[in-house]
């Protein structure tokens, strides 16, 4: 991110650059580009699903007995 100094400023995209404003600091950056999660990236995010959902059942399996 960096700060604009220029006579002319707006708010907006022009190309690949965002100028926005920041509180009173007028400020430019690069948007943002997608990039693709690699196979292990995917599978290993599968596995967390996998065990968020399994954590799930059993806090709803112990929470009768919890305080």
């Amino acid at each position: 991110m960096a700060t604009l100094n220029g006579m002319i400023s707006f708010p907006g995209k022009l190309g690949d650059l965002v100028f926005y404003n920041r509180g009173k600091t007028k400020v430019v950056r690069q948007q943002v580009t997608s990039y693709q999660l690699s196979k292990n990236s995917k599978k290993s995010g599968r596995d967390f699903g996998a065990a968020s959902r399994t954590a799930a059942y059993i806090r709803a399996a112990f929470s009768p007995l919890v305080k």
